[in-house]
């Protein structure tokens, strides 16, 4: 039998440096689509929907980059996402080998939160994406907000109340002995 204080261990962590250098491809590889997505020509050759600079043009190129983000990372890893974030947290017993594979680990999960948070702002200029889908992204994900509420200064109502005044009681009484009326022709 096991002693008391010695604690029972889990199986091993995939967590290697192969798993690492895959998330760091993954982050690069999307990173790269997003920066390609424009593509140089010369003024000259100048086409539809275009941004233009001082010498040259830019123009979108076909192919759309996809959103990066952690669910397709663990799907490339072939673990789920708990285990990604189970392998960011420091372990007792750990050596300092797994340290640094856990603090570099992090370090392309926020790499790819950065980019999804870049992506979706630019998205968000952009007519080829739902601006509905990304304003709610980014307000689930990053607490952005359409427009200030000027009357609670934008912070959340509280409990629902309704108040009744006189006035409102008057209106709604003559409102409805007004439908009672019968109508005439």
């Amino acid at each position: 039998m096991k002693d008391k204080k010695e604690k029972g261990r889990g199986r091993p962590t995939k967590l290697t440096q192969e798993m690492v250098d895959l998330a760091f491809k993954y982050l690069k590889r999307s990173s790269k689509e997003w920066e390609d997505r424009y593509e140089p020509r010369a003024a000259d050759e100048e086409e539809e929907g275009t941004k233009s600079s001082h010498k040259q043009i830019m123009v979108k190129v076909k192919k759309k980059p996809r959103l990066v983000n952690r669910p397709r990372l663990a799907f490339t890893l072939g673990v789920d996402e708990d285990t990604m974030a189970n392998w960011c947290k420091p372990h007792e017993g750990d050596s300092e080998e797994m340290k640094s594979l856990r603090e570099q680990f992090f370090g392309a999960l926020k790499g790819i939160d950065s980019l999804m948070h870049s992506m979706l702002l630019e998205r968000g200029f952009d007519s080829e994406s739902s601006s509905q889908v990304t304003n709610r992204i980014l307000a689930a994900k990053y607490g952005y907000k359409e427009r200030v509420d000027g009357t609670t200064q934008d912070k959340p109502l509280p409990a629902a109340t309704t108040i009744i005044t006189d006035e409102s009681v008057q209106k709604a009484v003559s409102a409805f002995e007004e439908a009672l009326r019968p109508k005439r022709q």
